[in-house]
């Protein structure tokens, strides 16, 4: 492995971490693991965050809606660097929800591509959480 190889794992590691550290911020009962691609199209990074709920964890949920008892959560994200927005998006009792999210502090949601829809509130502050907190790690790691 040269340095440039052994450097690439390295970020790749810490962003790994950091983000997935992020995600479990916002849903602290759900342990997460990271995975991602740069399709072809260079200024496109897409993400999918697997989160499984903890087991013998010791962390008092007092969320007792159907989103959080949930055993897991699946998160997709895109992040265009070009465009300097990502959107998240996850299913929840059979709908799609996405939320936008752009540099300039824009954030919509929509479900089931209805724009500027008012989110379920068991998702609104867990996913604008992590859309503000993801945005900036994604542009120190990937923007171009």
């Amino acid at each position: 492995m040269n340095m440039r190889e052994a450097m690439n794992n390295t970020l790749s590691l810490d962003f790994e971490v950091v983000s997935t550290e992020i995600a479990a911020q916002a849903f602290p009962e759900f342990r997460f693991i990271c995975s991602y691609r740069q399709p072809p199209i260079k200024q496109k990074l897409s993400l999918k965050f697997q989160g499984n709920k903890n087991c013998g964890t010791n962390i008092l949920v007092t969320n007792t809606s159907s989103f959080h008892r949930q055993g897991t959560i699946s998160l997709d994200i895109d992040f265009y660097a070009h465009s300097r927005c990502l959107s998240i998006e996850t299913r929840f009792e059979d709908k799609k929800y996405s939320v936008f999210y752009h540099s300039n502090g824009y954030l919509f949601w929509s479900i089931n591509n209805k724009r500027d829809i008012t989110p379920p509130s068991i998702l609104e502050k867990e996913f604008e959480y992590i859309a503000t907190k993801l945005y900036p790690v994604l542009e120190e790691f990937f923007l171009v």
